[in-house]
Formats: C-alpha cells, sequence, structure tokens
C-alpha cells in the first residue's frame, strides 16, 4: 500500500506543471504542491504568510492557522483543501470560488462572506458561523453542518452557470454537538446532545439541490431540520425545505429516463404541473392566484377577440354569448304590485354592433358611438371571464355566487359552442387553483 502511494506522489510531481494549466473547476479535488512536516510546521499558525500566499500563490493546502483573525482577508480563488483553520474568524472576506475541500473549520467564521462558488465538500462545519454569507453556487456536498449558523445565509445558482445552484448532496444538517476542546487540542463531540443547522432567515432556501442520479445522495436529515424549523415557528423555511424535498423526487424521476417507466415519468411531470409550477408544494401558495389571474386576463382578450370576429366573420362553429335578463328591469318594478317570475329576455352581446352596422346615419357612421359599443363589449367580455373563473364553488367557498350579487342589476351569461366550452376550461382550471391555494396556503399537504 505505501508502494501505491509513493509511486502515485511520484505521478503528481512529474505532471505538477501541467496540472497547474488545467482548470480543475469540475474536479472534486484540487491538486497541490506535496508538503513535507518541516514546511507544515513553518506554516502552523502563520498569518503574515498565509495573507503573502493568497494573494500570491493562492496554494494554502492543508495550511494550519487556528483562532487566529482574519477579518477582511481576500480569499478568491485560493485552494484551501484540507486545511485546519478551526476558531478563526474570516468575517466579511472575499473568499468567492475558494476551495475548502475536507478542510477543518469547527467554530470558524465567515460571517457576511462572499463565499459565492464556493467549494465546502466534505469540509467539517460543525457549530461554523457563516450568516449573512453569499453561498450562491456553494458546494457542501457531504458536509458536516451540524450546529452551523446559516441564518440570513443566501443561497442561489450562479449567474454565469444557472444550472450551478447551492449543492447539498449527502450534507449533515443534524448529528451531535461537536466543539473544541483546548486541553485536548481536538474537537470533541457530545452524542447526548443534538443540534441542528440554523436555517432562519435564510434567503431562497428553495434553490438547493443534490446530485439527482441517485437517490441515495439525498440529504435525509433535511427531514428533521423542517420538523425543528416548523416547531420552531419558522414556517416560511419549513415550506421551502418540503420544496426542496418534493422537487428532489420529481427529478430523480426525471434523471435517466431510461431507468423508470413511462407511468412514473408522466407521474413526475403530472406532479411538477400540479404542484410545483402552481404552489411550489406549498413554499409559494400566493403562485396560484397569480396564474388564476394571468388566466382571468388572457381568456377576457380571447372572449373578446373572438366576439369581434363574429362581428365580422359570422362564423357557425363559434358561437356566441347571450345575455339574459329579466323582462321587467328594476325601474318598473317600483311601480308594478306583482309580476310573473320566469319571464326572462335573451339577447346577444353583439345585438348592438349588428344593429349599429344596420344603420345608415345621414352623415355617415359615427366613430365615438362605434367605440363606445366595442367597449360595452369588452366589458361583458372582462366580466364573463371574471364569472367564468369562479363559476364553480369549493365546499362553502363560492366566489361566483358573492360576485353575483354585486351586479347592480340581475342578469346572467349563456355561453354557446366554442364559447361554451372555453369557460369550461376556465372554470375548471380556476376551481383548481383556488382549491389548491387554500389547501397549501392554510395546511401541510406535503408534510
Amino acid at each position: 500500500m505505501k508502494i501505491a502511494n509513493f509511486i502515485l506522489l511520484i505521478a503528481v510531481l512529474a505532471n505538477i506543471s501541467a496540472l497547474k494549466a488545467q482548470d480543475y473547476s469540475n474536479v472534486k479535488y484540487v491538486p497541490c504542491d506535496h508538503k513535507d512536516s518541516e514546511q507544515l510546521d513553518r506554516e502552523a499558525g502563520n498569518s503574515k504568510l498565509f495573507i503573502e500566499l493568497a494573494e500570491t500563490s493562492k496554494q494554502l493546502c492543508s495550511f494550519s492557522l487556528q483562532r487566529k483573525v482574519m477579518v477582511h482577508v481576500p480569499l478568491r480563488d485560493v485552494n484551501l483543501h484540507d486545511a485546519n483553520l478551526r476558531l478563526s474568524n474570516f468575517s466579511s472576506s472575499d473568499a468567492e470560488n475558494v476551495k475548502l475541500l475536507r478542510s477543518y473549520l469547527e467554530e470558524t467564521s465567515f460571517k457576511r462572506a462572499n463565499l459565492k462558488s464556493a467549494n465546502f465538500n466534505e469540509a467539517k462545519l460543525n457549530n461554523a458561523d457563516l450568516s449573512e454569507a453569499n453561498l450562491v453556487g456553494a458546494l457542501f456536498s457531504m458536509a458536516n453542518l451540524d450546529g452551523a449558523n446559516l441564518s440570513k445565509a443566501v443561497f442561489g445558482c450562479s449567474d454565469d452557470k444557472p444550472s450551478k445552484c447551492t449543492d447539498i448532496t449527502q450534507a449533515s444538517f443534524y448529528g451531535p454537538s461537536c466543539s473544541y476542546n483546548h486541553q485536548q487540542k481536538d474537537v470533541v463531540c457530545n452524542d447526548e446532545k443534538l443540534v441542528f443547522t440554523n436555517l432562519k432567515g435564510a434567503k431562497n432556501i428553495k434553490s438547493l439541490v443534490y446530485d439527482y442520479s441517485d437517490h441515495l445522495n439525498f440529504p435525509s436529515t433535511l427531514i428533521s431540520l423542517r420538523k425543528y424549523l416548523r416547531e420552531s415557528g419558522f414556517e416560511i423555511e419549513a415550506r421551502e425545505i418540503t420544496y426542496v424535498i418534493q422537487k428532489g423526487l420529481d427529478e430523480e424521476d426525471l434523471f435517466d429516463l431510461s431507468k423508470v417507466s413511462t407511468l412514473e415519468i408522466l407521474g413526475a411531470y403530472a406532479r411538477k404541473f400540479a404542484f410545483d409550477y402552481t404552489v411550489q408544494y406549498g413554499a409559494s401558495p400566493s403562485n396560484a392566484l397569480v396564474i388564476m389571474l394571468y388566466t382571468l386576463i388572457i381568456f377576457s382578450f380571447v372572449y373578446f377577440s373572438t366576439l369581434m370576429i363574429q362581428v365580422f366573420c359570422k362564423l357557425k362553429f363559434v358561437g356566441d354569448v347571450f345575455l339574459i335578463s329579466p323582462k321587467i328591469t328594476i325601474p318598473d318594478i317600483l311601480d308594478v304590485q306583482e309580476y310573473e317570475d320566469g319571464i326572462f329576455k335573451i339577447q346577444s352581446l353583439l345585438r348592438i354592433i349588428h344593429k349599429y352596422r344596420d344603420m345608415q346615419p345621414p352623415y355617415g357612421p359615427d366613430r365615438q358611438l362605434e367605440l363606445k359599443y366595442y367597449f360595452y363589449i369588452c366589458r361583458h367580455a372582462v366580466w364573463f371571464s371574471i364569472l367564468s373563473s369562479f363559476h364553480f364553488g369549493w365546499r362553502d367557498l363560492n366566489v361566483g355566487s358573492w360576485l353575483a350579487r354585486l351586479q347592480p342589476t340581475l342578469f346572467t351569461y349563456k355561453p354557446t359552442k366554442m364559447f361554451r366550452i372555453l369557460s369550461g376550461i376556465q372554470s375548471l382550471v380556476c376551481i383548481y387553483l383556488l382549491a389548491i391555494f387554500v389547501i397549501s396556503y392554510f395546511g401541510n399537504p406535503w408534510g
């Protein structure tokens, strides 16, 4: 085994110049010069040497710098894998794209630091302080975040690489409490005391991802963390973790389509359309109302445009929208002691336009009156779209009947042919959006 390691070391040293010229952005471990024990002893605790190398060679592999205050020290693109930075303070440092793979960062502070695209894979971050840090595109694969403070931290995807988001593959968010013991000069863990990662106030938790190629890559401690946040009163953060969990289940099914059945693929897409694109699995219930508003506006335009087409083309298969109202108007009712119920008049919404087009004014067409008639149809198209959106009620929630009682006069619509089909589709879509909003806003159907 030792001979094999020695041969591997010789191969690395022989190709070191070529390795430095390569792009290691997608490589798990970044090559670094071999350091002997004498060099490691010289570097240990040397703050000035640390700053000098960080600005020049940027190669600080296996560097030991414990209990040092290094606020605002630039660490951009610095290679610090296997480094020991326990109890050090790097608050407000510019550490974009820093490589801290397998590093020992227990109780280390990166508060308000710029850690965009930083690599923390397999790092020990027990009780570390990353509050208010920029963690957009950072990698935490197999990292230990037990007890770490990520409150008000910002997650997300890189602007230059939208597919590169904050990665938490097999990361740990819940485990025994660990702290540095000054007498033993090592980290000691208390298995009886369990701690959680602090995600209170963290932004864009929904962007967290993991390797969807295998379900074993799922960070199972997220479920315990979600329960802890919910019991602590941080419902927003708990809902966003639910979105990460549910989205992961869909992406796992869609990652390799050759390994799943057609039914599972259809089920995954159905879940995405029904729950992800609408309310994001409860993380954004108001999205359903926004979609409903867009649906109302789009169908209003469709109804108005189709009615205008009927004015000029009179297509039989398109149909019409009829306005049904009592023959006795409200002013007449005041003068009538009694009248026969059930007597209604049915008129097409286009009757005014047709009547106007048949008229021959002595001085030419009245454009102002024509615009007034077009506005009349537009107004009815919008109101017809609103009533179609809430035509169906859900349990005791029937918005359509409430809106009908707000009308100054008693009337209703009767669509035919294509208008009836479009109105039915709109009603079904909107009742679903309304129901999913109520369920996800007042409950937790996904845990």
